[in-house]
């Protein structure tokens, strides 16, 4: 009775021995499977301990962001290098829909002594907390002794910047919104929508981009229909473009010319001025009348600053004539913006400096809030004066 006992209980430890020994050579299996890119293969060897590049780490170029997370996050678990850091990215590769879980793989990359998880970590809690933000960004300093002593500098300028145009902006100081948007606009997507926002109301622009969209992987908490269009648009801007002057850019203008015989001169004449709304104006129509003559007058006002553009141009190019047409938008606070041009004239110089004599930098001594933003296309006409003329 006591050999059959022991025969079984032999009998039941080969039978568990096979047992483990089948299941180590399917991970085995799986293992050789994901490193020749078998994706299933990867995720069961995953989920059987295998945490390197035969598993959970060849997540890495996963195209599906819920399964490149879930392993990548095991990976963190096992504390594999840089997987914490990699499973906060994949997690919000769709937005930030669990802020709880991006934060938490960040704070375990910065506990990791990963200087890119703590410079991530920084910029999250940029939106909720300045001292967590600057102990999070003097962690990632501390990680890098050679540069230690400025980075720290640089961290105590962008902290001390972001509070100050933070307090500015709130405060509706329009100035302050967009360089609280340039700061923010690559580290922390919701705070650089509320300067962005913010803008958009100073300039009256809300419903003038309400139908505007520019693709971008937008890093948001909250849902997507909650956010302005306004503010999403001048967010991806930012970010797409950043340290980039998305705005036409003005160019010196000539010194008014000497008197010299012979030399061709020229004239600037404004000829029509066109307005286009998006949506009608909510203000009487004398009042929109009102404010076409004035765009007219203050752009008859520059014109002889314009024919300075066009007089250097003719040096080169005499008897040359056309029209060119100036086109942008005035905001709320008289100042235009879009500004480009169109016509005839493929001269990148004179096109720049016609624009920047011809258009004010600010249209003021008017109504500009109109309810709707006005688009102007305003035409200059080009033609060499007369000889002897002028």
């Amino acid at each position: 009775m006591k050999l059959a006992g022991l025969g079984g209980l032999a009998a039941l430890i080969g039978c568990v021995t096979a047992v483990g020994c089948a299941r180590s050579r399917e991970d085995d299996l799986a293992a050789r499977r994901c490193a020749s890119g078998d994706r299933v293969a990867c995720a069961r060897a995953c989920e059987h301990g295998v945490h390197g590049k035969a598993g959970c780490m060849s997540a890495v170029d996963d195209k599906h962001p819920t399964r490149r997370t879930r392993m990548l996050t095991l990976a963190c678990n096992a504390e594999q290098p840089g997987a914490c850091l990699l499973a906060a990215e994949a997690s919000i590769a769709l937005g930030i829909g669990n802020e709880h879980q991006y934060q938490t793989l960040l704070s375990r990359a910065c506990e990791q002594r990963d200087a890119r998880g703590c410079e991530k970590l920084g910029d999250f809690w940029l939106l909720d907390s300045l001292a967590s933000a600057k102990a999070a960004y003097q962690k990632a300093c501390h990680l890098e002794p050679s540069r230690a002593r400025v980075c720290r500098d640089e961290v105590a300028e962008r902290i001390a910047a972001v509070d100050r145009e933070r307090t500015a902006c709130k405060q509706d100081q329009l100035a302050a919104c967009e360089r609280l948007l340039k700061l923010t606009a690559l580290r922390n997507h919701d705070l650089g929508y509320q300067a962005a926002e913010a803008a958009c109301r100073l300039r009256g622009l809300s419903e003038h981009y309400r139908g505007t969209e520019l693709r971008h992987p937008y890093k948001l908490r909250k849902r997507f229909a909650s956010y302005e269009p306004c503010g999403l648009f001048a967010l991806a801007r930012a970010a797409a473009a950043p340290g980039e002057v998305t705005e036409f850019q003005r160019v010196p203008l000539p010194d008014p010319p000497a008197a010299a015989k012979g030399e061709p001169r020229g004239r600037v004449a404004l000829g029509d001025v066109t307005l286009h709304f998006r949506d009608a104006p909510s203000v009487q129509p004398e009042q929109v009348a009102a404010f076409k003559a004035a765009v007219e007058a203050r752009i008859r006002e520059r014109l002889e600053l314009g024919t300075r553009c066009y007089d250097r141009y003719l040096r080169t190019h005499p008897h040359s004539r056309g029209e060119l047409a100036a086109l942008f938008i005035i905001d709320k606070l008289g100042e235009p913006l879009e500004l480009r041009a169109s016509g005839d004239w493929g001269d990148p110089e004179l096109r720049s400096c016609l624009l920047s004599a011809a258009i004010p930098e600010r249209f003021t001594g008017m109504n500009t809030d109109l309810g709707s933003i006005a688009r102007v296309e305003a035409k200059l006409e080009l033609t060499p004066a007369p000889a002897g003329a002028r």
